[in-house]
Order: structure tokens, then sequence, then C-alpha cells
């Protein structure tokens, strides 16, 4: 019987050298479903936050700039703003956001984080921070920077991918 030799991503090794874009697309779906994992995340962020969704915890860190109307906020979660609403419905029931009518425009309301809020949002980000660095710390001194770089080549590809489409659509792109 023949036997199968496999890659490293567990996929049947093809006598051709693999498409890197299949095996990029095997480790984002493996760092998808971490990232996504609510076990993993209770045991990144300790107290409330490990409580929290993965949208939770990305709208309280777009929070964290300063008061975001409802719309922007949607637009920068990529989520509808009935949705939105939900979701600050249930960071207000938490004690972590506040929603207000807005300064310059009374017909429209944003949101905000409360002190509570502000202070879950320090120590996710500081516990992300040191998550990063472990990881970090498992490349060689030399891949440290580089993979950073490669990282933030990628990131401003998918915005401008992102600002292409919305131009596109003819919506305006509220800023990250």
């Amino acid at each position: 019987m023949q036997t199968i030799s496999r890659d490293p991503v567990g996929a049947p090794a093809n006598p051709v050298a693999p498409n890197l874009a299949d095996v990029l697309a095997a480790h984002w779906e493996e760092l998808s479903r971490f990232v996504l994992d609510r076990k993993v995340r209770s045991s990144l962020y300790r107290g409330p936050a490990g409580d929290l969704s993965h949208i939770q915890l990305a709208a309280l860190t777009a929070l964290a700039a300063g008061d975001v109307r409802m719309g922007d906020l949607a637009t920068r979660l990529g989520l509808a703003e009935s949705s939105v609403t939900r979701l600050v419905d249930r960071l207000e029931g938490v004690g972590l956001a506040t929603r207000r009518p807005s300064a310059g425009d009374r017909r429209c309301v944003e949101a905000g984080l409360t002190p509570e809020g502000r202070k879950v949002v320090r120590r996710v980000l500081a516990e992300r921070r040191e998550f990063l660095d472990e990881i970090l710390q498992t490349l060689d001194p030399n891949e440290r920077g580089e993979f950073v770089r490669l990282f933030g080549v990628m990131a401003a590809a998918l915005r401008a991918r992102r600002a292409a489409s919305s131009s596109a659509t003819g919506r305006v792109e509220a800023r990250p």
C-alpha cells in the first residue's frame, strides 16, 4: 500500500511546489479559528474581557480613541447599523459603553466608553501586547522585525482594498 506524505499544514504533498496562497489559506484558517475561539479568548483576557466576543472587543477598541457616531462604528466594524445598535446595547448593559447625542448634531448618536470600559480596554491591550510578544519570541531576533514589517505591508494592502471597494460602492469609509 502506498502512503502519501503530508506537508506541515496537513495537506497531501504535491510533487509540484505548493501554491503559496493555498498554504497561506490553511494558516489563515487556523489563525482565524484560534482568534475566534471563546476558550482561547477567555484564557488570554482576564476579568470581564474574557467573557466578551471578538466583535465586542473590537468595538471597545474602536471606541478607545474617543466617542464615535453609530454609523461610523458600524463602518469600522463592518456591521449593519442595527447590529451595532444591539452591540452597544449589550456593552451598555454590562457598564462598558454609553451613548449620547452628538455635540455637533443632536440628531446623531455617539457611542463612547464608560470609565470601566476604558479600564477594560487598557487591560485588553496590555494583555494582547503580552501575548503578541510571546508569539514574536518564537522567531529569531532578526525575523521579528521582518515579520512585523510584512504584517504591516499586508494590512496596508487590505486597507487599500477596503477603500477601493468603498469608493466603488459610493460609501464613505470611516477612519479606523
